[in-house]
């Protein structure tokens, strides 16, 4: 990595809040012939949106980060930001501290960085052939699941009979009937489902997870209420003068008591050995850079499957 050492050379200045954009913008002039990497450029960017407020520097991030907001989008407030970013220009500011000074820490990091990325390369490797690994279950645990989907979906067929406005106890809600037919010679005693509801037009209005423990041997009509208040009122503004005749409706079958033999699959947790028994999957590809995502592999562990399932819309109970 090439350090900045030229006795004239413009970077070394000293920082400055109220003159950053334009010190900056000749510190990149100045190093643009030399063996510079993405960290200065970024770190240099990062000085500039630290310098003005905090929706600057959250957009500034965003774009540095394919659109994904940064966390302090999320934790730091604005008065927050404000004062730690003033104490910290106004310590460089009293430490005289220059460009030249932070581009040659920023080597100095990246030398330690590459040298602990050479040492610790077999150890990358290893990791990501793990990820690979683990890549490849996911995947054919998913044509099973995808399969046991097809194989129930042909045991029963779903039909949107109608969804009306209606008044229940004296609250306001969305009633939606469904019909249950059988499409076997064995009794159904209890089923869970999901329904996807689509107008015309291909907007998604609604996913409706159901279940029911009434059984029938031929036919049933459910019906599943949404609340306008409180829980399933997402659901009820969704549906609410929605015509069923201008709806289509896509279903899932997630599980079946065909007869007293449970027949399904638990698409939330699907087996990939002792120490994986659950699996968030980010459809892992060996990455170009030596960086692997850790993340990803003990992402596969059961705190993050269950972070994931809060957010998940509780399965709704049959009247």
């Amino acid at each position: 990595m090439t350090g900045i050492t030229s006795s004239c050379d413009k970077t070394d200045k000293a920082i400055n809040r109220d003159t950053m954009e334009a010190d900056i913008k000749s510190v990149k002039e100045a190093i643009k012939d030399t063996d510079v990497d993405s960290v200065k450029i970024n770190t240099l960017d990062s000085f500039v949106a630290i310098s003005k407020d905090l929706d600057y520097y959250i957009e500034t991030e965003k774009k540095k980060n394919d659109g994904k907001y940064s966390l302090e989008k999320y934790l730091v407030s604005k008065e927050t930001f404000k004062e730690n970013s003033d104490k910290f220009f106004t310590e460089l500011k009293n430490k005289k501290y220059t460009y030249k000074q932070l581009l040659n820490e920023i080597d100095g990091v990246t030398a330690i960085r590459d040298k602990y990325y050479k040492e610790l390369e077999p150890v990358y490797k290893e990791i990501d052939s793990l990820c690979v690994h683990f890549q490849k279950v996911i995947d054919e645990n998913q044509k099973d699941a995808d399969l046991m989907k097809d194989s129930l979906n042909k045991i029963v067929e779903l039909k949107l009979v109608s969804n009306y406005e209606t008044e229940v106890s004296y609250r306001d809600v969305i009633a939606v009937k469904i019909q249950m037919i059988n499409k076997t010679d064995k009794p159904i005693e209890a089923m869970s489902f999901a329904v996807t509801l689509t107008d015309k037009l291909g907007n998604e209005l609604a996913t409706l997870n159901c279940k029911t423990n009434d059984g029938f041997a031929i036919s049933d009509i459910g019906l599943w209420t949404y609340e306008r208040y409180g829980q399933g009122s997402e659901t009820y503004d969704k549906l609410l003068n929605v015509n069923a005749s201008h709806v289509t409706m896509k279903q899932t079958i997630k599980k079946i008591n065909l007869n007293g033999e449970l027949i399904g699959i638990d698409m939330d947790n699907l087996h990939l050995g002792d120490y994986f028994h659950y699996y968030v999957n980010l459809d892992y590809k060996t990455p170009e850079k030596k960086i692997i995502r850790l993340l990803w592999l003990f992402g596969q562990r059961k705190s993050l499957c269950h972070e994931r399932k809060r957010n998940y819309k509780t399965t709704e109970q049959r009247n």
